[in-house]
C-alpha cells in the first residue's frame, strides 16, 4: 500500500510514518511538507490513501488547496490530520469530500481504527463529530472562493470580457486571466460557460 503523507512539521511526520509501517507492514510512505508538493504528488504517482495536514503553506486557502487536491484524484480517499477542533473547517473538509479526520493527538490504537475504516471505504471521524458531519452547514460553499475570485465570477456570468473585468476592479488583464484560469481548476471546469453553470449549481454567485 502506498501511503502519501503530507505535513510541514517533519517531527510529527516521522512519528506518524512509524506508527503507519507499525500498522501496515508492506506500506510505503511519500512525505511531502506542503500543499504544492502534495498536488504535484498525486498528479505523478498513484497512492492508495492521502494524509493531509489542513494548515500547510501554500499559495491560495487550504478550502481551495483540498478542493484542487480532491479533484484531481477524486478515487483517492483522503484523511485530514490535524490539531484543529474548529467545526466549520471539519464541515469544510468533509463536504468537499474527505473521507475521515484525525486529530493530532489520537492513541496509536483510533489511528489504526481510522485508517482501516478509510481504506474499507467507509468514513471515520470521532464520534463528537457526528452531528457537524451529518448536518452540515448550507454556507460551506462560500469557502471555495476568495472574495476576489467571487468577484470576477460575478462578473463573468455578466458576460464582462477580460477587459471589462479588469477595467471594473482595478487590475490589468493577465492578472484578471490568471483568477479565471485559478477559479476553472478550482471549479474542475473548462471554460467560462461550465464555471458560470457550477457557480450558478453551487450557490457560488450573489
Amino acid at each position: 500500500m502506498k501511503i502519501l503523507l503530507a505535513d510541514d512539521h517533519v517531527l510529527f511526520r516521522e512519528g506518524l510514518s512509524m506508527i503507519i509501517v507499525n500498522i501496515f507492514p508492506q506500506s510505503s510512505i511519500y512525505q511531502v511538507n506542503n500543499w504544492a508538493e502534495a498536488c504535484q504528488a498525486i498528479e505523478k504517482n498513484s497512492f492508495d490513501l492521502a494524509l493531509l495536514d489542513m494548515f500547510m503553506p501554500t499559495e491560495f486557502s487550504w478550502q481551495q488547496s483540498l478542493h484542487y487536491f480532491l479533484n484531481t484524484k477524486p478515487i483517492l480517499p483522503v484523511c485530514i490530520v490535524s490539531g484543529s477542533d474548529n467545526n466549520l473547517y471539519l464541515q469544510t473538509a468533509f463536504k468537499l469530500g474527505i473521507k475521515g479526520y484525525i486529530h493530532k493527538s489520537a492513541e496509536v490504537i483510533e489511528i489504526k481504527q481510522a485508517l482501516m475504516q478509510i481504506i474499507n471505504g467507509e468514513l471515520y471521524f470521532p464520534s463528537h463529530l457526528s452531528n457537524i458531519i451529518h448536518n452540515p452547514d448550507k454556507k460551506i460553499k462560500q469557502f471555495l472562493l476568495t472574495s476576489r475570485q467571487r468577484e470576477i465570477l460575478n462578473l463573468l456570468a455578466k458576460s464582462y470580457s477580460n477587459k471589462l473585468i479588469a477595467e471594473r476592479i482595478n487590475l490589468n488583464e493577465n492578472a484578471v486571466k490568471n483568477y479565471i484560469n485559478n477559479i476553472f481548476k478550482l471549479l474542475a471546469v473548462e471554460n467560462r460557460i461550465e464555471a458560470v453553470k457550477k457557480a450558478q449549481q453551487q450557490g457560488l454567485l450573489t
